[in-house]
């Protein structure tokens, strides 16, 4: 029996030679007397045979480690061996193939995709590599080049940690191998990055784009914030509740009843926490109150330009607006409250209608009043 290297085989290069190995098992008969195998001849074109002389006393069971050198080519090759005996018997020629490879893999290494900077110890390895002639690849690792982990089948991506303590940070260096079917094995490939410890978020919160009161309970809250996965929202009258996925705008409801009200926000990055940050506005929502007068009462006038006397009053943010309307008319502009107001009233004689709705800091308006 004959044994070249199975499916795929390696080799030593020797000038322009190949040297392989091989094993190499016969038997010579009769059982009782054989002279005993004194050669041996080995062939890759099965015209050409290369003879080796064993030593004597010549083995009857011949099972020996054999290698021959054969030319630099790569592919798949067919070997022929004989054996002869003593006195010149010749066996029949035995045949094996294998596929002659001797050059290793090549290939790459990326830690996260190519980022500068990781603060988790485990990370991502994607690798790429090729072989001219196998069709299946093993590779290993090292975090410095000397200590490997064990062959496993190739893939694309592979976890892997950077170092065995968590605080040991500065710059990682991950190696990688790739061994192909024939035992090739690539040169030490390699990538880096920076291991940093886990960043503290930082942010803000901003109730309604700044604005001083609102008159619902329901405000848009802006939550701008630097290395955060999460963050949890509460209210002057409550304690943090659960962790949220973090996101840049939040609808939130205000605590209930009217005054200041502050609404405090935290961010969260794997187990670090940020300071508290917090934000307060006014919430009014009671609408404001008010009266008009027009010339004091009077009930008649002759005049249509007339003099508006105007009262109202708001329980908190205070009334700061103010619009009016002739019956039937278009309602002017917010312009600001005053205590008098000159007016020209709708034209024509009889009874003339005037309206006056106040508006508070708050946005809330009043009911109209006339």
């Amino acid at each position: 029996s004959f044994d070249i290297g199975g499916g795929f085989l390696g080799g030593t290069i020797q000038g322009d030679k190949l040297l392989i190995d091989g094993n190499l098992s016969a038997t010579d008969y009769p059982a009782g007397h054989p002279s005993g195998i004194a050669w041996y001849q080995l062939s890759y074109d099965g015209e050409s045979w290369q003879t080796y002389e064993l030593s004597e006393p010549y083995p009857g069971n011949l099972s020996t480690a054999i290698q021959a050198e054969i030319p630099l080519i790569q592919g798949i090759r067919i070997f022929w061996v004989k054996v002869i005996d003593a006195v010149g018997n010749e066996s029949e020629a035995y045949r094996n193939t294998t596929t002659i490879d001797y050059e290793p893999p090549s290939g790459a290494i990326t830690i996260n995709g190519g980022d500068e900077f990781t603060d988790n110890r485990e990370v991502t390895l994607s690798l790429n590599a090729s072989d001219n002639l196998s069709p299946y690849l093993h590779m290993h690792f090292s975090n410095d080049g000397v200590t490997w982990s064990n062959y496993e089948q190739y893939d694309v991506l592979q976890s892997w940690w950077l170092c065995s303590v968590a605080s040991d940070y500065g710059e990682k260096t991950v190696y990688a191998q790739f061994k192909d079917l024939a035992g090739n094995i690539s040169s030490a490939y390699c990538d880096t990055i920076g291991y940093v410890p886990t960043p503290t978020p930082t942010g803000d919160i901003i109730i309604n784009n700044n604005a001083v009161w609102v008159y619902g309970p329901m405000v848009t809250l802006s939550l701008p914030a630097t290395d955060a996965d999460e963050m949890t929202i509460w209210n002057e009258d409550a304690t943090p509740g659960g962790w949220l996925p973090y996101c840049t705008s939040y609808a939130w409801t205000l605590s209930a009843g009217d005054g200041d009200k502050t609404v405090s926000v935290k961010y969260r990055h794997d187990s670090v926490e940020s300071a508290p940050y917090s934000d307060t506005i006014g919430l009014d929502s009671t609408r404001p109150t008010g009266s008009i007068l027009i010339n004091n009462e009077d009930v008649c006038t002759c005049s249509s330009a007339v003099t508006l006397t105007l009262s109202a009053s708001d329980n908190y943010s205070g009334v700061a607006w103010m619009r009016f309307q002739n019956e039937g008319g278009s309602w002017t502009p917010w312009e600001s409250y005053q205590a008098t107001r000159s007016w020209l009233l709708a034209p024509g004689k009889g009874f003339k209608y005037v309206n006056v709705r106040f508006k508070d800091r708050a946005g809330r308006q009043s009911y109209d009043a006339n």
